[in-house]
């Protein structure tokens, strides 16, 4: 049993990585027991979040009040980044509840999977869709068959999404709405995570809706935070790490290594990479000051800006 004491965010991602880790290993059906950090209260969550302009006092859901125990900021754009996925994504509510219905299921995270449904029958579903989406995959609708095997792929084996299944589905759902499909994917499975390795609960009045809150100017991290320059230090001249050498990685000569490398740069992306001067009008002026050559970046925020822009967010509010 794991005592609910405080504890730095440190040992909350550790403890994290080996929940999630004894997890896949028992494969577990969902959440059991007690979280393994302290709950805030919706009251005292409220009182630790930034200052905001609008939504103020609503629900919080369970891994807003585990986040925000220690890391406030970053619980407060999480928040904005699940109501962007819930509400704003170009992907039909319909289709999009359902992929991330699947999502879940593939992650054994009956939390997601009750939100999921939540959203669904918030788009107009009946009874008689829920029945269909939760049972036999061969049965979903020829319509749903191949997105929803897209979602399934992306979250438990990624590499193998066929090119042809891709393409097809860029053919009838255009640039922008398969884009946001795969961002749903990240997202979904970095949400699943966070409620698996924390081990939490659904809310007692949960699912909840989608919490529309606008936070105070400068709560959020915008703009990326770039490193001070400073001086180089000087290399050992020779010495050994403390990390076992790994017998895969040592098998593998340097020349080998930049070949392979040079046949991923080679690799010709599944849409068209978009170029800083595209992208740049859709951000915000404080993340538009310095051009990127990230091929990641330039991808999302080029075809799915109204998702990526809350990720980045996201990623660098501390």
């Amino acid at each position: 049993m794991i005592c609910q004491i405080p504890c730095p965010t440190w040992f909350i991602a550790g403890l994290t990585i080996m929940n999630i880790s004894m997890r896949i290993a028992s494969a577990d059906e969902g959440t059991t027991g007690s979280p393994v950090v302290v709950l805030l209260s919706n009251a005292e969550c409220w009182d630790r979040l930034p200052e905001t302009l609008s939504g103020f006092g609503q629900p919080l859901p369970s891994w807003v009040r585990a986040v925000a125990t220690h890391l406030p900021r970053t619980a407060a754009a999480m928040l904005e980044l699940d109501f962007a996925h819930r509400t704003q994504s170009p992907v039909d509510p319909d289709l999009r509840a359902k992929m991330r219905w699947v999502i879940a299921d593939a992650n054994h995270c009956d939390y997601s999977k009750a939100y999921a449904i939540a959203d669904l029958k918030r788009a107009g579903a009946t009874d008689k869709v829920v029945r269909v989406l939760t049972g036999d995959p061969k049965a979903w609708p020829d319509a749903d068959q191949q997105p929803l095997e897209f979602a399934r792929l992306l979250t438990v084996a990624a590499p193998t999404v066929p090119d042809s299944m891709f393409e097809e589905l860029r053919q009838e759902f255009g640039d922008n709405q398969v884009a946001s499909m795969v961002l749903l994917a990240a997202y979904g499975n970095f949400q699943d995570r966070i409620v698996l390795g924390l081990n939490l609960p659904l809310e007692e009045h949960g699912p909840l809706e989608p919490i529309d809150v606008e936070f105070a100017e400068g709560a959020l991290q915008i703009a990326s935070l770039i490193p001070p320059h400073g001086e180089v230090p000087t290399l050992q001249v020779a010495g050994e790490d403390v990390i076992p050498d790994d017998g895969d990685w040592a098998a593998i000569s340097f020349d080998q290594l930049q070949t392979r490398l040079e046949q991923q740069r080679d690799r010709k992306p599944r849409l068209p990479v978009p170029s800083w001067d595209e992208v740049k009008g859709k951000l915000p002026p404080a993340m538009a000051t310095r051009p990127t050559r990230i091929a990641w970046s330039l991808m999302t925020y080029g075809y799915a800006a109204e998702l990526q822009i809350p990720w980045s967010i996201a990623t660098r509010t501390m």
